[in-house]
Order: C-alpha cells, then structure tokens, then sequence
C-alpha cells in the first residue's frame, strides 16, 4: 500500500511539469468555474437545469479526462520508463495502477466539490431540502463522475495500445462518438450505416441533451443506464488488463482475460443497447398524440351507455407503462350492447363478467363496446399501455386526472379534441355518485383526493371521478390552502399568496356575474402541476376545477421561473377560471369551439378589466379574436364577431354582464350556434 501511495504522489509530481496534463488539468478545474459563474451570473432560473443542461461542459469534461488518461499510459510505455520499472517486482502494474488511481481521485475529487456547492447553493437559494438533493448526487455521479471515468480508461487503453502519432486522431473520434452532445453527430453517422437511431450503449449523457429539466419528473435516471455504464466500466478494466497480460507474453492469463470479458459483454452489455431514450424518440409520442386527434375525426360510441355504475375496484401498477385491473360494479344487472370510454393507448387484453367467462369487445378510438349475452352484474377490465404525453403515467411522475378516462368511463366524448392545433383535453368525468377502491404499491407517495385506508390502498365515494398524481411535487400548507407545486419552485412560492388572491377574486366575481349560487365554495386544495403541453395554447387548457375537492392548476414543466412568476401569471385566471366553472364542470362538448372560445376571451377581458387589470391583460383576447377571424369563411360570422367585441367593450357594465349572463345559459347547449348569439346581441343592442 505504502508503494501504492508514493506511486501516486511521484505521478502527480512527475506529471507537474508537463504541459498537456496541466493543460487537461486546468480544463477540469475551469469546469467547476463555470459552474460557479452559472449559478451566479445565469438567466437560467430553474436549479434543474444548472444539471440537466449540463452536457456541453461534460463534453469538454471527458475530452479532458481522455486525455488524463491517454497520459496516464503514454509515459509509462515510454521505451526508457518502462524498462527501468520492470527491473523492480510488481512496480510495473503498482505504477499503472497508481496513475489511473490519481486521474480517478481528481475526477471523484471535482465531482464532491461540485456536488457540495450546487447543494450549498441550493439551501442558500431557499430551497428546503427534498428528492431534488439526492438526485442532484446522483446525477453528477451518474452523468459526471462515470462518464469521466469511463473517457479517462479509454484515453489510458488508447495511450496503450496505439501508437503516439495516432492517439490524438484517435481520442477526438473515439469521444465524437461518445460525449453527449455528440449524440446529433452520431445520430446522423448511425443512420448512414442502416440504424434507426444510436445504440443507447454509446449514448452516456443525459437522453436529449438540449431538453431542459422537466419540473414533473425531475432528473431521469433509468436502472439499465446505470448498469451499462459499470458494464462499460468494467469492460475496460478487463481489455486494460488482458492488453498488459499479452504484451507481459502472460498467455494463461490473457486467456482467462479474454474469456472473462467475453462473457460480460456477451451476456450484459448488448442487453440494454436500446436502454436509453434517443432524442429523435423523446419527442415522437407528442407528435403522434397530436396527429392522433388531428387524423381521426371526433366520433362517438356505438352503442347504448344506459348503465349507472356503481363501484369502481382499481389494481393499479405503473412502470414503463400503466397495468390496470379495474372491476366494475353496475347499480342493476345489465345486459346487450354497452360502451365505455378508455383512453387508446391502453390495449385492453380481457373483459371478464363475476362468473370469469370472457366477454366479447371491440376496442375503437376511446371507445370500448362490449356484448352481454347474460345478466351481469360486474365486469373485469385487464389493460396496460402507454398513457397520453399529455397526462402521462411512468415510474417516474404521473398525472391521471379526474376528467380522463384512465379507468373505463361512461363518456359518450372521445378523450381529446383537435382545435386550433392544439389537442383540446374534454370533459369525461361521471357526474353521479361513485364508489372507488384503489389499490397501488409503487414505491411512489400519491396525491389523490381518496382517503387513504392503509398503505397502498385509498377509497371514498365521490361524484365527479378521482385524479391519481405523483411526481417531483410537495405540499405546504399556505394562507389556509393546501397548495402543491413542483419542488424547484420554491423560489416562486413567496409570491403565491397575491396569486390565491386573484384566484379567490375572480372565483367570486364569476359566481356573482353569471349567478352560480349553487356553486361550493372555492377548494382548500390547489395543485400546480408541470403537465402543460407545448401546443396548449388556449388558456382554458390549463384549469380545472373538481367541484369540494380540488383546483388543478397546469403549468410548464420547462418554464423559467422567478419570484415575478406568480404575478405574471395572475391577469391568465379569469381566462382560465371561467371554463373550469361552466362549461367544463357540467360536462358540454360544443359542436362549434369558436363560440365558447370568444366567450371566454371577452367575459375575460371584461373582468380584468373591472378587477384593474393592466391594458396588455387584453392581449389573449385580441389574440383569439384576430386568430377566428382568420380561420372563419363566413362573412356575417365575422362581422358578427366584432360587433359582439364591440359591444362587450363599450356597453355599460350592467349591460355587458347581463349579456354574458345569457349567453352562458345558452353554452349550457352542445349544439349552439351563431344565430343564437346574433339575436341575443340584437336583443341587448
């Protein structure tokens, strides 16, 4: 041990006076300048994004690291240096070993001390402690310290085996293929020589490098990562070792080597080739969800949905993918023809009545139809599937709300609704009484708005469907409400209450203007959850309120954000709020979206602008306003529409509220029509 130690002290002495391994040595300390700059002097708002963005410093980091390593063994096979070491025994391999030791204590050295000053800067910055610490460790473990490892082994097989001439040549193209930001180049590479996309084995970083962290989900660390690259570890270690057998003309052993290294690769490192997401797959499930609604017309189911159920049993697993067995129990035995409504990812594999005898069904769009050709009382639905981008569901962060048909639903609307470029989530959730059981043993803590029997298992009777979240995501108890929200929005929360303010405000105007007297009051429960999709441009997307139970709040997972953040979003609530209380709560799909659509805009608007609103709070509605005049065809309709914009503007308060008031009543109705709107205008001009 004692020559170990010296060993390594004279490398790092030796290795002082040499220009490329202080140049190496300054890249690696500058790193951690960067960071320090980063933190300091960045726009980047989101601490996730100090990591998830990363990968254009681990880049220049193994770059540096190969070159410590090529180093490492390019002096040591110096003709001279080698001869003199192989006259003491062992000194040879204590000497190899010893250089590879140093270059591995300066890797795991600057990755303590970067992980000490991003969680310093993170309790500095207000942050509580939470999931966000531990998978900062581990993401500099995974995604640093490994990678760097790994390029520094390669660097030191390099400086062994190919000659000096050719190993500089030969370490830019070896870390062209490897280093994360690469993964573009290498994309391209890949698809010339006949593959789909880069095999995950050579994609160390993180899965899209240029993506930003995902408030939801938080960092992504997949268990087949991790063991691909201790397999890339130890694979290296081997052929290092098998390489100095051979040139010691050590053959029983090289072959044991070789034979050893064989079988791990053989049997460890091709099983997780596909492993790790590619960036050209990271985005194909939203374009594909989009295309989904954009393709297929909105229908309905094709048969009767003449059924109360009664209760709900749900076996609930959740991994790379939902797997559900739910049990329904209908009021009555029913028999014939009967439709549900359950999102199209989730393939149903059996439907079963009490007895176990298999039920005939059909499985279309979100429609499922089913035949009983006896009275039955229960039925059991086995399901698994991909959930929607847009209300996801994996071992790391899920989001199944109440309004989407998770479980199967009596809904006679399809789950989404493509509208102005957007998928437009619809109202599915029952409005009758329902019993539900729960049952989930995932390592996950879950917010539902069941009670918790014991654990794993909730139940509760509630009338309008349950919602099933977790993710990177806390609660606190703040101004009287219960409000969760991402965990890097710490920094934000301070500046919520003004924002809850709002909210109750413009709860209450809304009630007073278009008379909800029977409305519950305002829930203590408001969730913020990071489930915006990219193309929600409609600010009705992005509320919804469960009526005594919660008010889901979506918002971006990749927004920056500050303590302005709240403030900014206050003049969007009206927008968002008068949906949430009427049309969506009551369940209305409308045959024509531009007419609920100026709606929301102008009552908007209006209260915006009786709450004091700033005059850019206007912007969404002439935004909307411009954007239907555009895509409408008839003439009387937009003439219509400004007249109607026209009078909401100017009319005397009094007036304009009593016009909204009807022309709410009239959204009561799927099928509402311009020609109702211009005589109710008529009426009030």
């Amino acid at each position: 041990m004692k020559k170990y130690l010296n060993s390594i002290v004279f490398f790092l002495k030796l290795n002082s006076r040499n220009p490329l391994y202080i140049t190496s040595l300054i890249l690696v300390l500058s790193y951690l300048g960067v960071i320090i700059y980063t933190y300091t002097s960045s726009e980047i708002t989101d601490p996730g994004n100090m990591l998830q963005l990363s990968s254009f410093l681990i880049q220049g980091y193994m770059l540096a690291f190969m070159f410590l390593g090529f180093h490492t063994m390019s002096a040591e096979m110096d003709k001279g240096s080698k001869e003199l070491f192989l006259t003491i025994p062992k000194s040879f391999y204590i000497k190899i070993a010893s250089n590879l030791s140093a270059v591995g204590a300066i890797n795991f050295i600057f990755c303590i001390f970067s992980t000490i000053l991003i969680l310093t800067v993170y309790k500095l910055t207000g942050y509580a402690f939470s999931s966000l610490y531990t998978k900062s460790v581990a993401f500099v473990f995974i995604y640093w310290f490994l990678p760097a490892l790994i390029s520094a082994l390669m660097g030191a097989l390099i400086g062994l085996t190919m000659n000096k001439k050719f190993s500089p040549a030969v370490i830019i193209g070896v870390w062209l293929l490897i280093s994360p930001m690469n993964i573009y180049f290498s994309h391209q590479l890949f698809k010339v020589l006949g593959f789909k996309y880069v095999p995950g084995f050579l994609h160390l970083g993180v899965p899209d490098p240029k993506m930003s962290y995902n408030a939801f989900s938080g960092f992504v660390f997949t268990q087949e990562d991790l063991i691909n690259k201790f397999v890339w570890v130890i694979s290296l270690l081997l052929a290092f070792s098998l390489i100095l057998m051979l040139k010691r003309k050590n053959v029983k052993n090289s072959l044991i080597l070789l034979s050893i290294l064989f079988l791990f690769v053989g049997s460890s490192h091709f099983f997780f080739i596909d492993s790790k997401s590619n960036p050209s797959k990271f985005h194909e499930r939203n374009i594909e969800e989009l295309n989904y609604y954009a393709e297929n017309d909105y229908h309905q189911p094709k048969t009767s949905m003449d059924y109360t159920i009664k209760k709900y049993d749900i076996d609930l697993e959740i991994t790379n993918q939902l797997e559900a067995l739910v049990q329904i129990q209908f009021s009555k035995e029913e028999e014939g023809k009967r439709s549900f409504s359950l999102y199209h990812g989730f393939d149903v594999t059996s439907i079963k009545d009490e007895s176990g005898k298999s039920i005939k069904h059909e499985q279309y769009g979100d429609f499922i139809d089913i035949e009983l050709d006896q009275p039955t009382e229960k039925l059991i639905f086995q399901y698994s599937g991909l959930s929607s981008p847009y209300m996801d569901a994996n071992q790391y962060a899920a989001y199944l709300p109440y309004y989407f048909a998770w479980i199967p639903l009596k809904s006679e609307h399809p789950t989404m609704k493509f509208i102005y470029n957007s998928n437009n989530r619809l109202p599915s959730q029952p409005n009758t009484p329902i019993e539900y059981a729960l049952t989930f043993n995932g390592a996950k803590d879950i917010i539902t708005n069941l009670e918790k029997v014991e654990k794993g298992k909730y139940a509760g009777l509630k009338e309008s469907g349950i919602s099933f979240i977790y993710g990177e995501i806390k609660t606190n108890k703040i101004d009287g409400y219960d409000i969760t929200y991402p965990v890097t929005w710490e920094n934000s929360m301070p500046a919520v209450d003004s924002y809850v303010e709002q909210i109750e405000e413009s709860f209450s105007m809304i009630k007073n203007v278009f008379e909800l007297k029977g409305a519950e009051p305002l829930p203590n429960k408001i969730l913020f959850i990071p489930t915006r999709g990219a193309n929600d441009s409609l600010a009705s997307e992005t509320m919804w309120l469960q009526e005594g139970e919660q008010l889901i709040i979506l918002i971006d997972p990749y927004e920056h954000h500050d303590e302005e953040t709240f403030e900014r979003k206050k003049y969007l609530i009206p927008y968002q709020m008068i949906s949430a209380l009427l049309w969506k709560k009551n369940r209305v799909v409308f045959e024509n979206n531009d007419i609920p659509i100026i709606f929301n805009y102008l009552a908007g608007a209006y209260m915006n602008k009786q709450a004091g609103g700033a005059e850019w709070s206007s912007f969404e509605k002439e935004f909307w306003i411009d954007e239907i005049l555009f895509e409408t065809n008839s003439e009387s309709h937009k003439q219509l529409i400004q007249e109607v914009n026209s009078f909401v503007c100017n009319a005397p308060a009094e007036k304009v509220e009593d016009f909204l008031l009807q022309w709410s009543k009239l959204l009561n109705k799927p099928d509402v029509n311009w020609m109702e709107i211009d005589n109710l205008l008529q009426a009030y001009k």
